[in-house]
């Protein structure tokens, strides 16, 4: 999957190509990347939007950049739905701040 970093997507936290009409541009690594954690597990991974919220992914995820780079790894995180979060794609609390909903 490819979460969005532009904010434009519909389907927030994914990546439907909105980017190419905004003219987003991605060096293809984080400003700050967090580092890589070498754990590895099997198993399955499930998504699950928490209510007015981001969308908490548990079970076993790699993030990779756009240059193929893993820059975060583990097995819970959650991604930004509201799309104002500081570092996208992850889930910062500004969905607070401003009042996000879902529908």
């Amino acid at each position: 999957m490819a979460p969005c970093r532009c904010g434009a997507s519909a389907e927030k936290p994914f990546c439907y190509g909105c980017h190419a009409k905004l003219g987003f541009r991605d060096a293809g690594r984080y400003a700050k990347p967090p580092e890589a954690d070498a754990h590895a597990s099997d198993g399955e991974m499930a998504l699950n939007p928490v209510p007015n919220g981001p969308l908490r992914i548990d079970g076993f995820f790699e993030l990779v950049t756009a240059d193929c780079a893993c820059r975060l790894c583990g097995e819970k995180t959650w991604l930004c739905r509201c799309r104002h979060s500081g570092i996208k794609p992850l889930f910062d609390g500004t969905h607070k701040r401003i009042g996000f909903t879902t529908p």
